[in-house]
């Protein structure tokens, strides 16, 4: 589980539409991790979690959607796996990059 914090901020307004910049935060609810794929025995746990982006995004202050946008996120975190067979007892550590881009047609 995650919690999530994001600060938007308004960069400029033109009548209805804004552009917005927005930061994001993430932290690790829990170190334990839970997987429905985990065999018997074997637990997971968060050593470090470490979760930011950034980007921006384009409203029309007349509609529920954003008109566009894109944000990238990067996430590192260091786990630690136990009995879990060949293996089990390793450190390791997941990087990912997302981006995302938003458009209305």
């Amino acid at each position: 589980d995650l919690l999530q914090s994001a600060i938007y901020t308004l960069k400029s307004r033109d009548g209805n539409r804004a552009t917005l910049e927005v930061k994001l935060v993430q932290l690790a609810a829990s170190d334990a991790i839970h997987g429905p794929q985990m065999p018997a025995g074997m637990s997971a746990r968060v050593k470090a979690f470490t979760s930011t982006g950034a980007g921006t995004t384009q409203v029309d202050l007349k509609s529920v959607a954003p008109e566009g946008g894109t944000m990238t996120l990067r996430t590192t975190m260091d786990l630690s796996v136990q009995g879990g067979g060949p293996g089990s007892g390793d450190d390791s550590t997941v990087e990912t990059t997302t981006t995302v881009q938003i458009a209305r047609p």
